[in-house]
């Protein structure tokens, strides 16, 4: 879907003619992929290279068994072995090729902070980077302009006075939708407003489906 333009265009349906429109949406929340930072001082993505990144301390190799029996309390090594392991996430190769996204450039902010699902990354790491990294690929489509948001507005009249020929113009509207979903997603969400039309026509005593 082209969502950078107006669209409008007719549907007939049950003896009622609806009018669809599209508008480009601008400003939208989008905290539920995550948001871009200035700094790294949080679990986030350096946006030159697409690597994982936080603020942890660098850590050693891990340490080697040693002849007499370790000594340190169990809660302390898992602790050091949860650390290592997310050290080692944000140590590895870059999971995307920083090719395939979008380059920071000047007076732009080079961190991103994933939402992830609301993860926390100190309890499931892996899963944490998997997801983070598809919030970083999915807002970084967003910002290069692979697609956007859209406004939904549907639009029909019904006769408010039999008597004096007053026309009324009932509608319904949705926000906040992607402008690459599937055409079937789009239809669902026009016959949503519709039935909600539906609704409102029959306050006017007009057949509704």
């Amino acid at each position: 879907m082209t969502y950078y333009t107006d669209q409008t265009y007719i549907k007939e349906l049950d003896g009622h003619t609806y009018t669809i429109k599209l508008h480009p949406e601008y400003d939208n929340d989008t905290t539920h992929l995550g948001e871009y930072k200035r700094s790294g001082d949080t679990w986030c993505i350096w946006r030159k290279d697409g690597t994982l990144r936080g603020d942890y301390p660098d850590l050693p190799e891990p340490l080697e068994p040693q002849d007499e029996p370790y000594t340190v309390d169990s809660r302390a090594w898992d602790l050091y072995e949860q650390a290592y392991e997310m050290w080692e996430i944000a140590t590895s190769e870059p999971t995307i090729l920083a090719s395939d996204l979008h380059t920071s450039g000047w007076n732009e902010l080079d961190y991103f902070v994933p939402f992830a699902g609301g993860m926390d990354p100190d309890e499931d790491p892996d899963e944490w980077a998997k997801y983070a990294l598809q919030d970083y690929a999915r807002m970084e489509s967003l910002n290069r302009g692979d697609w956007g948001y859209v406004f939904l507005m549907v639009e029909t009249q019904a006769p408010a006075c039999p008597t004096c020929g007053r026309i009324d113009t009932l509608y319904s509207s949705l926000g906040g939708i992607e402008s690459d979903m599937d055409d079937t997603d789009l239809e669902r969400y026009i016959m949503d407003c519709i039935s909600d039309i539906q609704g409102q026509l029959a306050a006017y005593s007009v057949k509704a489906a």
